[in-house]
Order: C-alpha cells, then structure tokens, then sequence
C-alpha cells in the first residue's frame, strides 16, 4: 500500500515504523523528473490568485504547503511543474495531456502557463476532482 509523506510522517510520529521497498525503476523515474521538471519559488507562488485558489479548492493552507528539491509537498500529493524549455515545442493541446496524476504526483505545466490558459484551468480542475478530491 503506497502512503504519501503526510500520511508517513502522522504513523512515525505514532510511533509506527513503516518499511518502504525501493526500486531501480523508481531512482530511474526519479531520475526523468529532474530533467523535465523545474521548481518554482514558494515565495513567488503565495502572491499567484491561481495557486491561492488551488490550496483553497483542495483545502489547504500556504503553511501546509512545503518546497522540496524538486516539487512542492502539499501533504495528499506532491506537484511538479514543466520547466518552461522541456515543453517550448509542444503547444496548448497537447499539454493538457501532459495533466496527470500518479502515484501521489501531479504534473502540470507552470502555475503562470495554467493561469492564462482556460483549457489548461479546466484540465487542471478535472484531474483535481477526480484524482485527488
């Protein structure tokens, strides 16, 4: 049964030590997302009204959320944005495909790209609905 961090952190604070199998074929996957994703600043997102409405929608506060390496934990999932060069050739349509959601991950293109792009808003709010909420 896979766990996100949140969820790991509430069961070792309990006092319930959990093992955790590791595969090559997670460090390689791992290996493909920091090459094709980029982290944008915390700082930068909190004055953003399309992420703010976002952490609103999934009723989370800006204090929940954290910045890791290479995504931002917000406790049910982490989310990872496209860097802006991986995808400079592939155009609106397509990157409404590139929504999706895996394993405790969403991967969206920027938070800036989303918020000027009704389809992407609209891709974005519908994987939200019936992934994570």
């Amino acid at each position: 049964m896979a766990i996100n961090t949140r969820q790991f952190d509430q069961l070792t604070e309990m006092g319930i030590s959990l093992w955790q199998k590791r595969t090559k074929k997670t460090e390689q996957n791992h290996a493909q997302v920091t090459t094709h994703y980029k982290m944008p600043n915390l700082e930068s997102l909190t004055n953003n009204r399309c992420f703010n409405d976002i952490l609103l929608a999934i009723d989370l506060s800006i204090g929940e959320v954290t910045q890791q390496e290479q995504s931002l934990n917000l406790g049910l999932f982490n989310w990872f944005f496209f860097s802006n060069d991986a995808n400079a050739s592939v155009n609106q349509e397509d990157k409404t495909a590139e929504i999706t959601y895996r394993d405790n991950q969403l991967f969206t293109p920027s938070i800036n790209e989303i918020a000027n792009s009704p389809t992407l808003k609209k891709a974005l709010w519908h994987t939200l609905n019936t992934e994570i909420l």
